[in-house]
């Protein structure tokens, strides 16, 4: 009897185990399998010459190319200055920044007394300071029929006009010296640039710009003042720009408005320039150096940040 019981036990077992596998719960961890070791776990030792020849090449690529980008990095013109550190001398010795003026230098003038000119004795007139640098384009040519002529007259004809009498009136003659004298010195006041904005600087500056990088037609004489469209007047003008706002953001470096406007300018010179460049080759190499630019600064690839 034992022995039936305990054999359909067994039948009934192996009928289980083959409808059901085996279930591992999952509290017992998993076996690790065996470390196996190999003879050599180097991958050097089983690479054939050709591939170790070609692997210690472009190791060798690399780093000369890391290298050139180091140094290229360390002496890549700044696209907004024109040249590379330690290139000051590029600018400094430059026509444009001969001819510019700056606002600290023109407010500075008086006390070094280099924007006065003292008229001769003996005129009507004696001991007004007249203006060097006017706020106006007023030829200097114009200056001493301005300044010494014209208040001579005035006096003369405010004297003769009020009568005989008055031509012997000393004390008449001083009065209306006197008034004319107050009207020149007002004048002068006016005209001086140092009593002008940062703005009319910069007109005057623009000015200068024009006749110096002005051409008269299609000659090579640059003595045309009403020359604004010419390639070598538009690249002075946002030079003198792109110079005077990089000075602003120096100290404004959160003015992002200037900022986006001077990469604006940047591309723009770079387009005058290059088109300079395409249809005369010969004019686009000589007015560089008066710029102040040098040429890999132009022909460079602009991207990323400017300044």
């Amino acid at each position: 009897m034992a022995s039936g019981r305990s054999a359909s036990l067994t039948s009934a077992l192996k009928r289980l185990s083959i409808a059901a596998p085996l279930v591992r719960p999952a509290f017992l961890p998993r076996p690790t399998p065996p470390a196996i070791s190999c003879f050599s776990t180097s991958s050097v030792l089983s690479e054939s010459k050709r591939k170790r020849n070609a692997r210690r090449k472009k190791k060798a690529n690399i780093e000369l190319q890391a290298r050139l980008r180091a140094d290229y990095s360390s002496h890549k013109p700044d696209p907004v200055l024109g040249y590379g550190p330690g290139e000051e001398h590029v600018w400094e010795s430059s026509e444009l920044k001969s001819i510019l003026l700056v606002p600290a230098q023109v407010y500075a003038s008086a006390s070094a007394g280099e924007s006065v000119v003292q008229p001769a004795e003996g005129e009507t007139f004696p001991g007004i300071p007249l203006p060097r640098l006017l706020n106006s384009a007023i030829p200097n040519e114009t200056v001493p029929s301005l300044f010494q002529t014209l208040p001579s007259l005035a006096a003369q004809r405010a004297v003769m006009g009020a009568g005989r009498a008055d031509l012997l009136d000393e004390e008449r003659q001083r009065e209306v010296v006197e008034r004319e004298r107050a009207k020149l010195d007002m004048m002068a006041r006016v005209l001086d640039l140092r009593n002008a904005s940062a703005r009319g600087i910069m007109l005057e500056n623009f000015r200068r710009c024009i006749v110096a990088f002005g051409r008269h037609g299609g000659g090579e004489g640059p003595t045309n003042q009403g020359d604004t469209g010419s390639a070598e007047t538009q690249a002075a003008l946002l030079t003198t720009r792109i110079r005077f706002l990089y000075e602003h953001l120096k100290t404004h470096t959160r003015d992002i408005e200037n900022r986006r406007s001077l990469r604006a300018m940047v591309m723009q010179r770079v387009k005058v320039l290059k088109h300079l460049k395409r249809t005369h080759p010969d004019r686009y190499n000589a007015v560089l150096p008066r710029l102040g630019l040098l040429p890999r600064a132009v022909e460079m690839e602009i991207s990323g940040v400017l300044v």
